[in-house]
């Protein structure tokens, strides 16, 4: 006589299963959606310099680029420089027309620290590319910062869908020209001279609840290209009470 499971053991095989993926599909469906941030961002920070290669070879050095007049009175807006250094090498599904006041065109952008903003169209200029990803490019040319000239750009690495935060799936970073007379031609990020834990804990920019967010990206780096576990950010910011305030 063949002996086989018991309906028992049977429904407690499968009781026990079930706690099992309740306690670790959460775990890897987190730890999947940090990679795909992380894959994502790096994505569109090569593509992004791989066009300012692509613009150079066809216009100059970025020094030479037209940025405008000064950053209250541009001559050459971020429209502009866009089409001209940008959009020519880029996969574009969609550019924002005047008067557009759809959620990529006059974007809602939420912080760490619950409060939100729209970005000013009239400097800012969005498109859409093809893989979704929803672009923002500012023209700066600072004359009353030593000559400052580069472009400040925001990116919604997953376009329309949520959470639309900053340092979540929107990053802010900028590729600086020329900063203070001295050719810098790279792209820098908010915090990019300042250690880990002064960007997790910066009171106005830093990566954690109470704060905008804006350093995310910069912790991200710093941290070899990996959004920190909650135990990791803890131990980085030096201080427990940071586990509340743990922005992924």
């Amino acid at each position: 006589m063949k002996k086989a499971f018991t309906l028992a053991e049977v429904l407690i095989t499968l009781a026990i299963i079930g706690v099992v993926a309740a306690l670790t599909i959460p775990s890897v469906i987190t730890d999947y959606k940090r990679q795909e941030i992380v894959v994502q961002l790096k994505k569109t920070i090569s593509t992004l310099s791989n066009i300012t290669n692509s613009a150079i070879a066809d216009h100059g050095q970025v020094q030479s680029w037209d940025f405008g007049a000064n950053a209250t009175n541009l001559n050459v807006s971020s429209e502009e420089f866009a089409k001209k250094y940008m959009i020519p090498y880029l996969r574009v599904v969609k550019e924002c027309q005047a008067g557009d006041t759809s959620a990529m065109c006059r974007p809602e952008i939420k912080f760490l620290n619950s409060t939100t903003d729209r970005l000013p169209t009239n400097n800012y200029y969005f498109f859409q590319l093809s893989d979704g990803t929803y672009v923002g490019v500012l023209s700066v040319n600072n004359s009353s910062h030593g000559g400052n000239k580069g472009t400040t750009i925001i990116v919604d690495i997953n376009g329309d869908k949520k959470p639309n935060t900053l340092g979540i799936d929107v990053f802010n970073f900028g590729h600086m020209a020329l900063e203070r007379g001295q050719v810098r031609n790279k792209f820098l990020y908010t915090g990019h001279d300042k250690t880990i834990k002064e960007n997790i804990t910066d009171s106005e920019d830093g990566c954690n609840k109470n704060s905008n967010g804006n350093r995310c990206i910069t912790v991200i780096i710093q941290n070899g290209w990996k959004i920190p576990t909650k135990d990791e950010y803890v131990q980085m910011a030096g201080n427990e009470e940071y586990r509340a305030l743990y922005p992924w």
